[in-house]
């Protein structure tokens, strides 16, 4: 009965509800910074900026990290990770002018130098630590950033699954935060359920093409028939072997490398037949690809990559998010 009600809502309301989320773990949060400040003389703050992009067929959280270059100790060689921006808390600091700097500085470009007050939806501690929430969304007029830029947004997947944003790690510190309290990873619908996660998807080619793509999304593909004519993603090394074969194909041209947000819907998992009429589609939203059984593929239709793929059907299950040009 309450499914038929949801129904008959979702057809009276139409598109006008399609983008309504709630982030309703923000109001779990503590609110008057006193409750930390007077029990906690020292300690260690997170900001915790994040953003929604509606441009997707569901609403998703991007949450913004800071890249850290770290020397590496069993390498001896400069590395870098995925953190949480942070400063160490002394009694006296004012916590919130101090966010509020390091947010403008972070965000000066989208504030065009102008200074802006980020609202803050409040904050967890555990213990001296402290986690504190900022809605950037309205500064989010462009979610598409290149390699050259020094903010990222990570999806609530790339945290907690694949724990890296292209080939760079994503702190253990932020991923057992928000495995510890995974609620804040969700956005949830009208009827109060959980939006889907989307995975981050790659795909690798040239350097207009990646630009390209990085407005448009990716296109339905006509060469890689073995699983019909969809939309055809993969992880970042594939992609990196399809930029660098772009990258070696004309020399003058730079490869590139497309990250999207991927919504895979009802899917269907670890595939190793082909299908090259996409009768998959007929039932399911996606189908994975874990290695694909090439001796039963004619060498003349044999991919250049042929495991770790995921195919959608629908252009709308994708929102690029970002690109990387290579040198």
């Amino acid at each position: 009965m309450e499914e038929d009600n949801e129904e008959v809502l979702d057809e009276l309301l139409g598109d006008p509800m399609k983008n309504y989320y709630n982030y309703s773990s923000k109001y779990s949060l503590k609110t008057d910074l006193r409750l930390y400040t007077n029990d906690y003389k020292i300690g260690h703050i997170y900001v915790c900026p994040y953003v929604v992009v509606t441009s997707g067929m569901q609403p998703f959280l991007q949450f913004v990290l800071n890249k850290k270059i770290y020397t590496n100790p069993s390498t001896k060689k400069l590395d870098t990770y995925f953190q949480f921006y942070e400063f160490f808390y002394m009694d006296g600091m004012d916590i919130m002018a101090t966010c509020q700097k390091m947010l403008n500085v972070l965000f000066l470009k989208q504030t065009n130098f102008v200074n802006h007050h980020f609202e803050c939806n409040g904050f967890l501690n555990e213990d001296c630590n402290m986690y504190i929430f900022f809605d950037c969304t309205p500064l989010n007029k462009d979610s598409t950033v290149t390699n050259t830029n020094h903010m990222w947004l990570a999806l609530s997947s790339e945290i907690v699954v694949e724990r890296k944003i292209y080939d760079t790690e994503i702190h253990e510190n932020v991923t057992i935060f928000f495995e510890n309290n995974p609620d804040f990873l969700y956005l949830k619908d009208m009827y109060e359920h959980d939006y889907e996660l989307p995975v981050a998807g790659y795909s690798g080619s040239s350097k207009v093409n990646t630009e390209f793509m990085s407005v448009f999304g990716l296109s339905k593909t006509q060469r890689e028939t073995y699983m019909g004519p969809y939309y055809y993603f993969t992880n970042y090394d594939n992609a990196m072997t399809i930029a660098l074969f772009n990258k070696r194909a004309d020399p003058k041209s730079q490869g590139g490398i497309n990250r999207f947000a991927v919504f895979k819907g009802k899917t269907l998992d670890d595939v190793a037949v082909p299908d090259e009429t996409g009768s998959w589609a007929n039932e399911y939203d996606s189908v994975y690809i874990k290695y694909l059984n090439l001796e039963i593929v004619p060498y003349e239709k044999r991919p250049l990559i042929y495991k770790e793929i995921l195919v959608v059907k629908s252009y709308e299950q994708q929102v690029p998010i970002s690109y990387y040009l290579l040198g």
